[in-house]
This record gives structure tokens, C-alpha cells and sequence, in this order.
């Protein structure tokens, strides 16, 4: 299985992602306009099939009906750091953070955003508290090997992931091959990992 694009190609799981994706925020569009979370999921969506404009108003809507929606927040930064807002997006995922300070998606994605915006102190920071995380759960293992991959540390990165994808409790790592911080990364080794369990 490759990895996420190769010369311009999508790998199936993208394409599978995409669809499922378009068919479920037709659902959502069909869903009452007061719930937060179908907004949230619907910016998400328009996320991944590139409708910049679309998925900043769902974002918006959300966070206007649950200012304190730690999720919202933080796949708004997604979103702003997709635009090159880096500024607004570390807000955001401060936001993020101080409702919800322990959630390790949120810490790495604060962590990647500052890597790849120069602030590797901060992002060096972050790192160690999800290296703290994941020595007591190894599943938390992937959130620092992205932060490793946004700090330009591959080799720490596919061995971080590669210590989770051997691990016998190691979640299954299905899908973070599509995760925007693992773009540059092979990750083929990963199915011999855990064959080899």
C-alpha cells in the first residue's frame, strides 16, 4: 500500500474517505441546523474534499452555537492551518487545549502547527508532554511521531510509529498514512510491523 499520494495519484483509502464523506454530509445537511456537531463534522468533511470556503462557515456556525466545543476548535485550526493562518490556528488550538487540556489529538496538533510555523521551542515543548503520555499509553505514540514529522525528525518519527505498530497493546495505526503530518512519510513498514505481532 502506498502512501498517501504518489506523483498526483490518491491512494484508495483517500478515495474511500472522500466518498464516505460526501455521502455522510449529504446526511448531515439533512440534520437540524441547531446541532453544533454536524456542523463541526460537515467543516471537517468540506475539509477533505478541499471547499475551503464551505468548511470555514461550518466552523463558524459551530463555534457561534458552542463556543466551549473543544473539538470545534481544534479542527477549525485544521482548517486555518490549511489556509497558512498560523497565527489564528495556535489560537485556536489554545482554545482548545484550556477546554480540553489533556486530549493528546489536540496537544500534537498544537505541536505539528508550531513545528511547521518555525516555533520549535514550543513544538519541542509539546513533544515531550505527549512522550510523557505515551510512556504510560503506548497508543499516544503516533500523536508525538506527528509532531516529530512537523519538527522535520523522520527517522524519530517512523520509529515512534513503528514502536506503536509492534507494541501488543499498539492500537492498529490504519489510516494515519492519510494524516496530513505523515504525508512525506513511507509508511509501508508498518504492515510488516504488525504482521510480525
Amino acid at each position: 500500500m502506498a502512501a498517501t499520494r504518489f506523483f498526483g495519484r490518491l491512494s484508495a483509502g483517500v478515495v474511500f474517505w472522500r466518498t464516505t464523506a460526501s455521502v455522510s454530509a449529504r446526511v448531515l445537511g439533512q440534520l437540524d441546523d441547531s446541532l453544533a456537531e454536524a456542523h463541526a463534522t460537515l467543516g471537517l468533511i468540506k475539509i477533505s474534499s478541499r471547499e475551503w470556503p464551505k468548511a470555514a462557515a461550518e466552523f463558524r456556525r459551530t463555534l457561534e452555537l458552542s463556543p466551549n466545543y473543544a473539538t470545534a476548535h481544534h479542527w477549525y485550526a485544521y482548517y486555518l492551518r490549511f489556509a497558512n493562518r498560523l497565527d489564528e490556528a495556535c489560537a485556536e488550538l489554545e482554545i482548545a487545549r484550556q477546554l480540553d487540556p489533556d486530549n493528546p489529538a489536540t496537544i500534537a496538533q498544537a505541536g505539528f502547527t508550531f513545528a511547521v510555523g518555525g516555533e520549535t521551542a514550543e513544538a519541542t515543548r509539546l513533544l515531550a508532554i505527549l512522550k510523557d503520555a505515551a510512556a504510560r499509553n503506548i497508543n499516544v505514540s503516533m500523536y508525538a511521531a506527528m509532531v516529530e514529522a512537523g519538527l522535520g525528525r523522520r527517522d524519530e518519527a517512523l520509529s515512534t510509529l513503528e514502536q506503536q505498530a509492534r507494541s501488543p497493546n499498539g492500537k492498529v495505526l490504519q489510516g494515519i498514512q492519510h494524516w496530513y503530518a505523515f504525508e512525506r512519510l513511507r509508511l509501508d513498514f508498518l504492515i510488516g510491523a504488525y504482521r510480525g505481532r
